[in-house]
């Protein structure tokens, strides 16, 4: 019976829609020709007609759900607050802020959380990281983009650890600079070393220096003795390469050890 009863419903809706349109084609000039509507348009037409009509009805319906539903959360001893008795309960923050200090919480501000953060200089870690930015030749612009945002997350990083490596971003100049300036404009004031000259300029001792790199059969030291030493330098190259042309770092870089991470 529902399913004839949907049917019918259906078959005047479309017989409606017909009329419709064959009304407003039969009195239509050639300049409105393009103004007629097709029959989807004319359903969703009728849907959305229907729809604000049985809005009253469906409203009064949900009201009356509501109000069934209290009455049971009511007979369960249940009770169902409103949204001014609930405002009434809301804590103010200078509030909250007392009663977790009185229960031994201490709320601290940012610039608190800044005066724990432990300057590189002062670190007990002496290792350094160096981050080699002297591939610009290799990329795009959007490459050095996600390059310098990449590095802005890597120095995030060191800043909040508590044993910050001693950072160090090398080559950076010409197209890098520029990219550094426009997504990183405070990268001056880093509590690292940003400077334009090759890494190989800035690290004297090359026997301390690692390239880390793909293309290297070697195998890093032990971390046991990189921790005793302390002192060991790794270069890692900056380059976002999704043109899948990227140099063979061992022979384009300075004479030093290069070494990839061991897989076991």
């Amino acid at each position: 019976m529902q399913s004839n009863a949907q049917n019918e419903c259906k078959a005047s809706d479309e017989q409606t829609i017909d009329n419709t349109i064959n009304d407003t084609t039969g009195h239509t000039t050639s300049d409105d020709t393009q103004r007629v509507m097709s029959k989807n348009q004319m359903k969703k037409l009728l849907r959305h007609k229907k729809w604000l009509e049985t809005r009253p009805e469906r409203r009064r319906q949900e009201k009356e759900r509501k109000k069934l539903k209290a009455k049971k959360l009511r007979e369960e001893g249940i009770e169902m607050k409103s949204r001014s008795a609930l405002r009434k309960q809301w804590i103010p923050m200078s509030e909250s802020k007392c009663k977790l200090r009185e229960e031994g919480i201490e709320m601290k501000s940012r610039s608190a959380l800044r005066k724990q953060w432990i300057p590189m200089s002062e670190s007990k870690c002496k290792v350094s990281v160096c981050i080699d930015c002297d591939f610009e030749d290799y990329m795009e612009d959007n490459d050095m983009k996600k390059l310098v945002k990449q590095i802005g997350r890597c120095y995030a990083f060191n800043r909040h650890s508590s044993a910050p490596v001693q950072l160090y971003i090398t080559s950076i100049k010409s197209k890098i600079k520029e990219a550094f300036v426009r997504s990183q404009p405070g990268f001056a004031n880093w509590d690292a070393i940003c400077v334009d000259r090759h890494w190989s300029e800035v690290f004297a001792d090359k026997q301390k220096v690692i390239y880390l790199s793909s293309d290297s059969e070697d195998i890093i030291p032990e971390p046991n003795s990189i921790c005793e030493s302390n002192d060991y330098v790794f270069v890692i190259g900056g380059l976002v390469d999704h043109l899948s042309v990227f140099p063979n770092t061992v022979a384009n870089r300075q004479v030093v050890r290069h070494f990839v991470p061991s897989e076991g």
